[in-house]
């Protein structure tokens, strides 16, 4: 059986063992990190997309895949941390460590 005492849906750690979200930050600093949400309703608000426009319809998806396929080339191949102390692989990218996981 699954339990929230056993199971919890979340847990609350000390932001040094947090890295993978720690990681995200950065991308989000440098300004990639933008909502794609907020990006549309920006869009709608100043006229730059409009919903019931074909044209717009086409155009917009391969901006946001674009946006989206350039966030996983990142994250994919970002440089994790050495941690003598961990299990999982460190010192190299997600990437890497699917190619070669050995």
């Amino acid at each position: 059986d699954y339990t929230l005492d056993k199971w919890p849906s979340s847990k609350q750690v000390q932001s040094k063992h947090n890295t993978p979200i720690e990681g995200f930050w950065h991308w989000k600093w440098d300004g990639k990190g933008h909502s794609i949400c907020q990006a549309i309703f920006v869009g709608q608000d100043e006229g730059l997309y409009n919903s019931n426009n074909p044209l717009h319809e086409c155009l917009w998806p391969p901006l946001i895949q674009q946006c989206l396929d350039e966030f996983q080339l990142y994250w994919n191949n970002h440089h994790l941390s050495s941690q003598k102390k961990k299990v999982l692989p460190t010192g190299t990218s997600p990437q890497h460590i699917w190619l070669a996981p050995e």
